[in-house]
């Protein structure tokens, strides 16, 4: 299958190295219902996942500059936990980071709107929400706004973010795993995506995929 033309908001990324860093496991993941801009809490399994992003990011060899946090609780405990894991680098929160807003699919599980709309795309065009390309816009403008600031950022968010990134680029990332740390690599006109896990010790980093 071909891949979809650039949007004109992926301009919108200087050609920098970044971060991203999905949040751990919700009591909105645990239960399956997006929650959007809804604040919902890491689940006791979420807790350990951010605590173990915290030792991959410590043992990074290329560390973040600055990091910045979603201000919805599920990422910025994370960023917390990953922050005071020894980093001398500022954390700073910005509400624009926040998840897509849903609108009335927010605090609805999954089978419930498959069940009432035939569907569990809820993120393409939530009934009275944010449209997917409304929040790619701000994502893309947010991102952009630090990485014309600082060097090698690292954000800390939601899945929705690499749905942003991935739709201003006409591909689909989602799927992401909770507490997912990934490294987005300049490369041509797009991006090298590199997941990084920490494996017996050391940081592994292998090509995710690419925009």
């Amino acid at each position: 299958m071909t891949k979809a033309k650039p949007l004109k908001i992926a301009q919108a990324l200087p050609r920098r190295p970044f971060y991203l860093v999905r949040h751990g496991e919700s009591f909105a993941n645990r239960f399956e219902y997006p929650s959007g801009r809804m604040d919902t809490r890491l689940t006791r399994a979420g807790w350990q996942q951010a605590r173990q992003a915290a030792l991959t990011v410590a043992a990074l060899g290329e560390r973040p500059d600055i990091m910045v946090a979603s201000a919805l609780v599920r990422a910025r405990d994370t960023a917390r936990l990953i922050h005071q894991a020894g980093h001398d680098c500022r954390l700073v929160i910005d509400r624009h980071l926040g998840e897509q807003y849903y609108g009335a699919y927010q605090g609805i599980s999954k089978h419930r709107i498959a069940a009432s709309h035939g569907h569990e795309i809820w993120w393409q065009n939530p009934q009275d929400g944010e449209s997917l390309e409304a929040f790619s816009h701000r994502i893309l403008m947010t991102l952009g706004r630090w990485l014309g600031r600082y060097e090698r950022p690292m954000f800390v968010g939601h899945g929705g973010l690499f749905t942003a990134i991935g739709h201003a680029y006409g591909r689909n990332l989602r799927g992401i795993p909770n507490a997912g740390i990934f490294h987005f690599v300049p490369a041509g006109a797009g991006w090298r995506l590199y997941r990084i896990e920490n494996v017996n010790g050391s940081n592994k980093s292998a090509l995710y995929c690419q925009l």
